[in-house]
């Protein structure tokens, strides 16, 4: 059986959600978060403000047709009808279907088809490496783990046939499942996605219409849109990042290239937890000189099966690229203070990731001094008044 990981503290007072994830739709008032029904400042008017969430679907519904039309039989991306996922299927199941899918999380179905929650892959990253075989040993000790202690958990922890549902408040994010109806204010929505939820639900009026899930992903796509209408707001955004201070300076969890990709996933873990902030879910892989080599994320976990379980004891970069099939890994994307928010909002999303490490310059370009995430992106537009613009 599995070993849940040291429970984290319990949720802030404004982590709460009003009504739960298996409030009937048509019956329960609007699933706003506790902290959206609050509002802004008086007079304050934010990109987002105008906008009710139904617009937001509208939006990624008009994006997934697009996308499928350049991309043929490919996935039409948002808007498409939601996958999910019945909570008996087993990690192995669902680790294959987020591969299969390209997906970073799932929603997970609990009884009478009642949504429970989101499975997210650093859900099932942190019930695999706090598994009993690992927990012996404390971080440093780690590296002394044998292939034959990770058999043994084949043999006897059974770690991919354990149901999803059982994974479900796992890690923070996970314990609450933020609902919206559609025909909500966008800006509560935006407003949580800026601060500790990477995806959230909204919830149809109509009851013939499906639920759909909303990632942080979503959001920048929309606000990028958005910025080619609004003028003032464009030339906002060409302004360097180190002038509008919206990148995340803090001291950044790392892991080395010759480290235990095990070591890693549970240093991405304890970063999540040290600083209470899911954005955190990647870790920078750095040579003995702190030179930038890689990232480490949850999605490396994806296509983790019981055959490749002995591939966490090797080093990390070594594990990349068997976990991904590849002779190479993937250069981690970058920024430096000096690049404007427009470029980095355009880098984020034309190479497909979740963050920008961000580095030094000169004789420091390849030393990591911070990291814009999707969460900082959104934190930034959330608080812009334009008024003041």
């Amino acid at each position: 059986t599995l070993l849940p990981p040291p429970p984290p503290p319990p949720p802030r007072e404004d982590m709460q959600v009003e009504d739960g994830p298996s409030a009937p739709a048509a019956a329960s008032p609007p699933a706003q978060t506790r902290s959206g029904a609050q509002g802004g400042r008086a007079g304050r008017r934010t990109l987002f403000h105008k906008f009710k969430n139904r617009d937001l679907l509208e939006f990624m519904h008009s994006q997934g047709r697009k996308r499928k039309a350049q991309q043929q039989g490919g996935s039409s991306g948002g808007g498409s009808e939601m996958s999910m996922l019945p909570g008996h299927t087993t990690v192995q199941a669902a680790l294959d279907e987020l591969r299969e899918k390209n997906f970073l999380a799932m929603p997970v179905l609990g009884e009478q088809k009642k949504i429970i929650g989101i499975l997210s892959t650093v859900d099932i990253v942190a019930a695999a490496i706090f598994h009993p075989v690992y927990t012996r040993h404390d971080e440093t000790a780690t590296e002394k783990l044998k292939v034959k202690d990770v058999r043994a958990l084949l043999r006897n922890g059974k770690v991919f046939q354990t149901p999803v549902k059982g994974l479900i408040g796992i890690t923070e994010e996970s314990r609450v499942l933020w609902e919206y109806w559609d025909d909500g204010d966008l800006r509560y929505l935006t407003e949580r996605l800026s601060r500790t939820a990477h995806r959230a639900l909204i919830l149809r009026r109509n009851p013939s219409q499906q639920s759909c899930m909303v990632t942080q992903i979503d959001v920048v796509r929309f606000i990028r849109a958005k910025l080619k209408e609004d003028t003032k707001l464009a030339a906002y955004t060409m302004q360097p990042l180190r002038k509008l201070g919206v990148v995340n300076m803090k001291k950044l969890v790392t892991i080395k290239e010759t480290d235990r990709a095990l070591l890693g996933f549970r240093r991405l873990w304890q970063g999540c937890n040290r600083y209470r902030d899911w954005s955190v879910s990647a870790v920078p892989v750095v040579d003995s000189k702190g030179n930038l080599k890689g990232t480490l994320s949850g999605s490396d976990m994806r296509g983790m099966n019981a055959s490749k379980l002995e591939l966490l004891m090797l080093p990390v970069m070594e594990y990349l690229k068997e976990i991904n099939n590849s002779f190479w890994v993937r250069n981690p994307i970058t920024v430096n203070l000096e690049n404007t928010l427009e470029e980095a909002v355009s880098l984020v999303l034309d190479s497909n990731v979740h963050r920008l490490w961000v580095v030094g310059k000169g004789d420091d370009e390849t030393k990591v001094i911070g990291v814009l995430s999707l969460t900082d992106i959104i934190k930034a537009f959330s608080k812009l008044d334009l008024n003041g613009l």
